[in-house]
């Protein structure tokens, strides 16, 4: 079995509202003002279905090919960790997901209109993913403040030991924050 990741990104030449309303709020919260965000969110698919496939839902049914470009691949390949081009070479990535048990009404009519393209998902989860630069006037910024039904983690199989699925093996068990651990290249 398969777990697919799709990220959606703004297209070429788009704002990148959700990366302004990210650095506005974390100005408003105190934790850095001169941050620069860029956003994207997406999907983890876990089932029995090829590239071709998960390539196709991205581009008919998760995105909006017109106003957003798609990166696919299976999680933790290099492609879906590489700095967005609009971003710099500094930023680092997090990644936002709910946490177990916490409902998701997105990810459960996305796993019902894949069943519309006569496929199968196991599994459907819905992430954030905020590619941040700049300095932060809080050490740990995977510490900040965010509702308790959700969970941070710097990359989606990091994501799977602080954020664990029912069908997604873990390493142990997550905190009540979700909190994971942050690379060395993502220094503050």
């Amino acid at each position: 079995m398969t777990l697919w990741q799709v990220d959606i990104y703004p297209a070429a030449g788009r704002p990148d509202l959700a990366g302004r309303r990210a650095a506005a709020g974390a100005a408003d919260l105190g934790l850095g003002d001169h941050l620069t965000i860029h956003a994207a969110y997406g999907y983890l698919l876990q089932g029995e279905l090829t590239r071709e496939q998960v390539e196709l839902l991205a581009r008919e049914l998760l995105s909006d090919p017109i106003v957003e470009r798609t990166i696919v691949g299976r999680a933790g390949e290099a492609a879906l960790a590489q700095v967005p081009p609009e971003a710099g070479a500094s930023a680092c990535a997090v990644h936002v997901l709910p946490k177990p048990g916490v409902m998701d009404p997105v990810a459960i009519s996305t796993r019902q209109a894949i069943a519309d393209f006569h496929l199968q998902a196991d599994e459907v989860r819905t992430f954030r993913k905020y590619w941040i630069e700049g300095p932060a006037t809080k050490p740990n910024w995977l510490a900040w403040p965010m509702p308790a039904s959700w969970c941070c983690a710097t990359s989606i199989p990091a994501a799977r030991k602080t954020c664990p699925s029912p069908t997604i093996p873990t390493a142990r068990k997550p905190t009540s924050r979700g909190s994971a651990t942050k690379p060395a290249a993502c220094s503050a």
